[in-house]
């Protein structure tokens, strides 16, 4: 059997787990072991496991772990994120998570023959997504005077120049469905890996689809190279902000926890303000922003807007 063991107080940054003398006799398959070894603050839950998720800032055991009949690792992340993110965080393959003719994982092979193991595969963004943000633009752009159009950017506090700036866009009414504002997220590279669809009414997001990794108006950043950078939690307090700071880049992270990785150099000799939300997780993940962006962008701070805006202490 296999058996979760918690390290002490001072080292509660890792959690192993603990087997038998003899692995083989383990009754986990090895694609179940191999990822259980690569996660932390792992126990055990029902017939499964629960782990900090790796794909974002966890700090309450999110992630849920089991073994399907079949012998498939069954993965699933509370807060949301996708299987291929959670994957790609652990240097795994989803393909890692389903056994082989030879009941060894992908990855398990791989070290066996001596070869790298992959810790990236592209995300396949449904083609779609970049077709519906381009339709939701010509939308905005079209109908910028309707009165449907004014009453969706008065709820969310923005403007159409705001919108533009955020490459963002609305879908219009249809049938039972009223006007949406439809905001795309973009990866390193500056390409749409997903977008993110509000509804017309003070509710919470009905749509997200593709990639959960990216930010949302980092094209602010290339259109206005010298502007200092305001850095907001959702886009909905990012289409709110640039409309009342133009002039500013505006960039926008999709919730709390999902500050995603590898995006440090885009804010290279940046100055940066970030601007959280008051409570403790908004406050946290600002903490983590300015310590990843120290050193990188020419400064970082916490401050409110009444801050930034040079009208507060």
């Amino acid at each position: 059997m296999t058996r979760i063991v918690t390290t002490s107080a001072d080292d509660r940054n890792s959690t192993s787990i603990a087997r038998a003398d003899a692995v083989d006799h383990c009754d986990l398959p090895p694609q179940a072991r191999d990822l259980l070894d690569r996660l932390n603050h792992v126990r055990a839950s029902g017939r499964g496991w629960i782990a900090r998720c790796p794909a974002h800032d966890d700090r309450q055991n999110s992630l849920s772990v089991a073994v399907g009949d079949n012998g498939r690792v069954l993965v699933f992340c509370f807060a949301h994120c996708s299987i291929l993110e959670i994957v790609r965080a652990l240097g795994l393959r989803v393909s890692d998570l389903f056994p082989n003719p030879q009941g060894r994982s992908g990855a398990l092979n791989s070290r066996a023959l001596g070869q790298p193991v992959r810790t990236s595969e592209p995300l396949a963004v449904p083609a779609y997504i970049p077709r519906r943000l381009a339709f939701a633009q010509r939308v905005l752009t079209r109908n910028a005077t309707a009165g449907w159009v004014r009453e969706i950017l008065q709820r969310y506090h923005t403007n159409v120049d705001a919108m533009h700036a955020f490459e963002a866009g609305v879908l219009p009414p249809w049938r039972d469905r009223p006007a949406r504002l439809a905001v795309p997220m973009f990866d390193v590279d500056g390409v749409v890996c997903g977008a993110k669809v509000r509804p017309g009414f003070h509710s919470k997001s009905d749509d997200l689809r593709g990639s959960r990794t990216g930010l949302l108006g980092l094209p602010t950043l290339r259109a206005m190279p010298d502007a200092r950078v305001i850095v907001v939690e959702g886009d909905h307090d990012g289409l709110a902000v640039k409309a009342a700071f133009p002039e500013f880049s505006i960039v926008a992270f999709p919730g709390v926890g999902r500050w995603p990785r590898g995006f440090t150099d885009r804010f290279r000799s940046r100055d940066v303000t970030v601007v959280p939300h008051l409570d403790e997780p908004g406050q946290a993940i600002a903490r983590r922003i300015v310590q990843e962006l120290h050193g990188v962008a020419s400064a970082v701070r916490i401050a409110d807007l009444r801050t930034v805006a040079g009208v507060g202490p």
